[in-house]
């Protein structure tokens, strides 16, 4: 059976810290899981397949804001630099007409 990239980081990370996928995607605001559960969207995010903020938050039932903000608080925890969350590419430039286009002054 192929398990989606996710669902196999979220897998080993469950066993790795013995905890449970219901707990993980439960929302207990108690320690450690409040902390694992901001650990984990780093790891997803950090994830070579590179899934999306809404991606990450729609496998755990949390919002986009709720992902970018625990990734932002695990990274001050850990005194690691947060990465880039837009993964937006910037604007692109206009295209200039051709010099053979241009209008003469």
């Amino acid at each position: 059976m192929h398990l989606s990239p996710l669902v196999r980081v979220i897998d080993q990370f469950a066993v790795s810290h013995q905890t449970t996928l219901a707990d993980l995607i439960g929302h207990s605001t108690s320690q450690p899981l409040a902390g694992w559960r901001q650990e984990l969207y780093y790891l997803l995010y950090m994830d070579p397949s590179k899934p999306t903020i809404p991606a990450i938050g729609r496998r755990l039932d949390r919002d986009h804001a709720t992902v970018t903000k625990g990734i932002r608080r695990y990274c001050e925890r850990a005194c690691i630099p947060v990465p880039n969350l837009s993964r937006r590419p910037g604007p692109k430039p206009r295209p200039q007409p051709a010099p053979e286009l241009q209008q003469e002054a």
